[in-house]
């Protein structure tokens, strides 16, 4: 179970991780484009209205994401 406190904004991982994700909008593409994986992994949720991250499972499921993406040559 996740613990509230964790929670984060997309805001706040990407400044956390901006060598990821140098913008918000760069993080904010990123779930775009991945967020049937991302909410079924627990990564991400949207209790008000407005889409949190969850950090280590958003880490877990960027990196097999990134994987992923290496093995095809991408």
């Amino acid at each position: 179970m996740t613990d509230l406190a964790t929670l984060q904004t997309p805001e706040q991982y990407a400044t956390a991780r901006s060598t990821l994700y140098p913008s918000e909008t760069s993080l904010r593409w990123f779930i775009r484009r991945n967020r049937p994986e991302l909410v079924e992994a627990e990564a991400i949720t949207c209790p008000t209205g407005q889409w949190l991250v969850i950090p280590d499972k958003f880490d877990r499921v960027a990196m097999e994401i990134g994987k992923r993406r290496a093995r095809a040559g991408l």
